[in-house]
């Protein structure tokens, strides 16, 4: 489970990033630059390059703020509904104690060699 988590999560990131770099036009005017959207100027106007790293710069410090506080305060949110639903069960040990013979129940080979051990634990050793 957590092997599928982490290749899913490796996925999506990969995704996102892919998507961001389809989507911007990398010619000299920056068309659909990210980074101009937010600052309200065209990169093509902005001939200082000083300052057109400082425009994309500035974009990259606010977009990874939001982006962070956003998944900060939903990663809160699960937890919270997480603690709720574990503290009151809400009946779960009722589940637990109805599946607990078929959960418990040892495989075939666990009890043949429970069965084995138990005759030969306290066997003497013969050489």
């Amino acid at each position: 489970m957590k092997l599928f988590v982490a290749i899913f999560l490796l996925v999506a990131v990969a995704s996102i990033a892919g998507f961001g770099f389809v989507m911007l036009d990398h010619g000299m005017d920056h068309g659909n630059c990210p980074a101009a959207f937010a600052a309200g100027i065209s990169c093509a106007l902005t001939l200082n390059p000083i300052d057109l790293a400082g425009i994309h710069a500035g974009f990259l410090a606010q977009f990874t703020n939001t982006v962070f506080a956003k998944t900060l305060i939903l990663a809160l949110i699960f937890f919270a509904l997480y603690s709720v639903f574990e503290k009151y069960n809400f009946g779960a040990w009722q589940f637990r104690f109805r599946l607990s013979p078929v959960l418990n129940k040892p495989s075939k080979f666990q009890f043949r060699f429970q069965r084995w051990f138990s005759l030969h634990e306290n066997s003497p050793a013969v050489l």
